[in-house]
C-alpha cells in the first residue's frame, strides 16, 4: 500500500491561515473632550487535513466495506497492529476550525481642572465553528491478544491476529476468535459556538496635592456563556459538583435530534435527569462583575517617592480548547466502541458473524445516533451559574534618588486568582464493581474545585517498595488488583534468572468480586506496605 498507509502521524497538510484589520478615528471636541473609536476583526482558521482526504474509494479497493465517504474524510482508517508501525490515517482528522472575533470600543476623555476623566464601552461578538470527528474513518485494532498465551497478552503479536481469520475452530477450540480484538468509529459532525462580550469602566486621575496622585477606575464586565447556534450541545450538572447523578440539560431544539433508546433508559437507570430548557446558553453569568482599580504616587521627599496600586480584572474568553466542551455531548458528537470480550471469545457483530475489518462497518450506521448504547459515553458538564474567573493584584514600590544618574528601589507584588476555569475534571468510581460491568456513570465534568493551595514538607521511611505482581485475570471491572503472597512459599525459591526472578508458586489470584459495592476488598489482593509518615502543612483557604 504505498502512499496511502502514512503511519498515521504523516499524510496530514496543516494549514494556519489568519489575517486581522483596524480602524480608529479620534475627534478632538474641545481642548479638554477627545473622543476615540476603534473597530477591528480577528480572523483565523485551522485546517488539519489528509492528503487523501478527498479521494474516495481507498478503503473499498482493500476490501474494508462501510467507511463513510464524504469530503474531507477520505483515506485508510487508523489501524493499530500491536509490535508493528501504525497504518493509515490518524483519529481527529480532519479538523476544521474557523474562529473570528469583531471588537468595537468607544471612549471618551475629559480634563477637568486638576482631574483626567476617562470612560469607555466595549462589545465583542465572537464565534467559533470546528468540526474534528475523533474516528470519522473509524479504527481498528490488532493487540496480540488470540496468538498470545490466554489472559497473558504481551501486546507483542498483531500481526498474528492480522494474519488469524476468524473462523471455525478445527482443533477443538474456540470458534471464531482471531482478527481484530476492537473497533470503533464516531459520526461527523460540526459544532458552532458564539458568545459575547460586553464591558464598560470609569477612570478619574486625580491630582490631589503636587506631590500627591490619585488612580481611582472601576469596570464591568459581562462574558456570556458560549451557546452553539443550532442548539446542539448538552450540559451535564452533576449532584453536588460530583455526584453520580445530576441533570442532562439541553435546548428544546437539542432535545429534537434522535437519540437511542438505550441511552435514554440509562440516563433514567442512572437517576440522571433530561431537561429540555429555552436557552442556548445551558445555563446563566454572573452581571456583576465590578472591577475597582485604585493606585497613588506619592513623593515624600524630592528623593523619596512611594508608588501603590490594587486591581481587579476578569476573564472570560481564554481558549479552553474543544475537548470537553458541551458541543462534544451526545447525541451531537460521539464515538462508539466494540471491544472483544477476552481472548478465549469472539467479538460478533449483530448478524452473528465475526468482525473482521472488512465487515465490521458495514453492519453500523455511525451518523445515526442509536448507534450508541450508551454505555461508556463521557457526559461533559459546566458549571450552570457559571462565576467568572477573575485576578487581583497589588504593588507597593519605594524609590530612592540617590545621585543625579543613580536611584534604588524596593517593591511587592502579589497576585491571587479566583474561580479560576479548569477543563477536564472527571468523578471518580468510588465502588468496587464486578468483572464484566460496565460503568454506566463513568462521565466527565467541569468540576469547579477552588479549595486552595497547600504547602508540605514530608519525611518518609519506608521498609521497601512492594512488588507489583498484577492478576492475571480481572477480579473487578473498574480497579487492578495485585496477587496474593501465599504463606510459607519463598518470593524468590527457584533461584533468579533473567526468565524467572520470582517464584510464581509464591503469588495466588485474588477471589473475584460477586457484587455492586461489596465492603469486601479482598478482590483488589496484594500486601501491605510498612511506612511511617511525617509532614507539616500550611493551608491557606481559598474561595
Amino acid at each position: 500500500m504505498p502512499g496511502v498507509a502514512v503511519g498515521e502521524t504523516g499524510g496530514r497538510n496543516d494549514s494556519l491561515p489568519a489575517y486581522a484589520w483596524a480602524v480608529g478615528y479620534t475627534r478632538i471636541i474641545t481642548p479638554t473632550l477627545t473622543n476615540e473609536m476603534q473597530v477591528g476583526m480577528v480572523h483565523s482558521d485551522k485546517l488539519q487535513q489528509s492528503f487523501y482526504g478527498n479521494t474516495f474509494g481507498i478503503p473499498a479497493k482493500y476490501g474494508i466495506q462501510g467507511v463513510q465517504q464524504i469530503a474531507n474524510n477520505g483515506g485508510l482508517p487508523p489501524i493499530t497492529i500491536s509490535g508493528l508501525t501504525h497504518i493509515g490515517v490518524d483519529n481527529y482528522t480532519p479538523t476544521l476550525q474557523y474562529v473570528w472575533s469583531v471588537e468595537g470600543v468607544d471612549g471618551i476623555t475629559k480634563v477637568y481642572r486638576n482631574h483626567t476623566f476617562k470612560a469607555d464601552i466595549q462589545i465583542d461578538d465572537l464565534q467559533g465553528d470546528i468540526s474534528q470527528p475523533p474516528q470519522g474513518r473509524g479504527d481498528f485494532s490488532f493487540n496480540g491478544q488470540y496468538t498470545d498465551v490466554p489472559n497473558k497478552n504481551s501486546s507483542l503479536n498483531g500481526i498474528g491476529d492480522l494474519l488469524l481469520t476468524p473462523i471455525p475452530s478445527t482443533v477443538g477450540g474456540v470458534d471464531y476468535v482471531g482478527g481484530v480484538n476492537g473497533f470503533s468509529g464516531s459520526n461527523i459532525a460540526a459544532t458552532d459556538d458564539h458568545r459575547w462580550y460586553l464591558g464598560a469602566y470609569g477612570q478619574d486621575d486625580w491630582k490631589v496635592t503636587p506631590r500627591m496622585t490619585l488612580n481611582l477606575g472601576l469596570r464591568w464586565d459581562y462574558f456570556t456563556p458560549y451557546a452553539e447556534t443550532r442548539g446542539f450541545q448538552a450540559n451535564f450538572i452533576p449532584v453536588g459538583g460530583n455526584g453520580s447523578t445530576g441533570t442532562y440539560y439541553m435546548s428544546n431544539q437539542g432535545c429534537a435530534v434522535a437519540r437511542s433508546a438505550a441511552f435514554n433508559t440509562l440516563l433514567t437507570a442512572s437517576n440522571i435527569t433530561l431537561d429540555c430548557v429555552p436557552n442556548l446558553t445551558l445555563g446563566s453569568a454572573q452581571k456583576t462583575n465590578f472591577a475597582p482599580r485604585v493606585g497613588f504616587a506619592y513623593g515624600v521627599t524630592q528623593k523619596l517617592v512611594t508608588r501603590a496600586g490594587f486591581g481587579t480584572a476578569y476573564g472570560a474568553l481564554g481558549n479552553l480548547g474543544y475537548g470537553g466542551t458541551l458541543g462534544t455531548n451526545y447525541p451531537f458528537v460521539y464515538t462508539q466502541t466494540f471491544p472483544s470480550p477476552d481472548s478465549q471469545h469472539p467479538l460478533l457483530l449483530p448478524n452473528g458473524q465475526p468482525a473482521t475489518m472488512e465487515q465490521a462497518f458495514t453492519q453500523y450506521n455511525f451518523q445515526n445516533p442509536a448507534v450508541s448504547t450508551g454505555l461508556g459515553l463521557d457526559l461533559y458538564g459546566r458549571q450552570y451559574s457559571f462565576q467568572t474567573p477573575y485576578i487581583q493584584t497589588e504593588n507597593l514600590t519605594i524609590q530612592y534618588l540617590l545621585s543625579p544618574h543613580d536611584s534604588v528601589q524596593a517593591a511587592y507584588v502579589g497576585s491571587q486568582g479566583r474561580h479560576l476555569d479548569n477543563l477536564g475534571y472527571n468523578n471518580g468510581n468510588t465502588q468496587i464493581l464486578p468483572p464484566g460491568t460496565l460503568m454506566a456513570n463513568s462521565n466527565r465534568a467541569v468540576d469547579t474545585l477552588l479549595g486552595g493551595w497547600r504547602i508540605n514538607g514530608f519525611y518518609t521511611h519506608q521498609s521497601g517498595q512492594p512488588f507489583t505482581v498484577t492478576c492475571p485475570v480481572a477480579t473487578t471491572a473498574d480497579f487492578g488488583c495485585f496477587a496474593n503472597v501465599v504463606s510459607g512459599q519463598g518470593l524468590y525459591t527457584g533461584g533468579r534468572t533473567v526468565t524467572q526472578w520470582l517464584n510464581p508458586g509464591a503469588f495466588a489470584e485474588p477471589p473475584t468480586a460477586t457484587a455492586i459495592g461489596q465492603t469486601d476488598y479482598s478482590p483488589l489482593g496484594g500486601v501491605r506496605s510498612r511506612r511511617a509518615d511525617q509532614t507539616s502543612a500550611t493551608w491557606i483557604r481559598r474561595s
